[in-house]
C-alpha cells in the first residue's frame, strides 16, 4: 500500500523534515538525534498513508480530491 501513496509520502517527508529541522535543529548524521528525526518522519509518513487510504474509502470528496491532485 505504501507504494500507492509514494508521491504523497515524499511530499509529507519533505515538509516534516523541514519543520523538524527548524524546530530541533539539524543533528549530526550519525547520532541519536538523527535517528529520532528519521523515526518521527517515518511514523508521520506511514500515518499519512494510512489516513489517506482510510479517508478515500469513507469520504468520497477526499477520494475525488486525491484523484484530481495525484492521478
Amino acid at each position: 500500500r505504501q507504494g500507492q501513496y509514494s508521491l504523497l509520502a515524499y511530499i509529507v517527508q519533505i515538509g516534516v523534515l523541514q519543520v523538524l529541522s527548524r524546530v530541533i535543529g539539524r543533528p549530526d548524521p550519525v547520532s541519536a538525534g538523527s535517528l529520532l528525526l528519521f523515526s518521527i518522519t517515518l511514523v508521520i509518513m506511514l500515518a499519512t498513508s494510512e489516513a489517506t487510504e482510510w479517508l478515500r474509502k469513507r469520504v468520497p470528496p477526499v477520494d475525488s480530491l486525491y484523484r484530481v491532485v495525484f492521478a
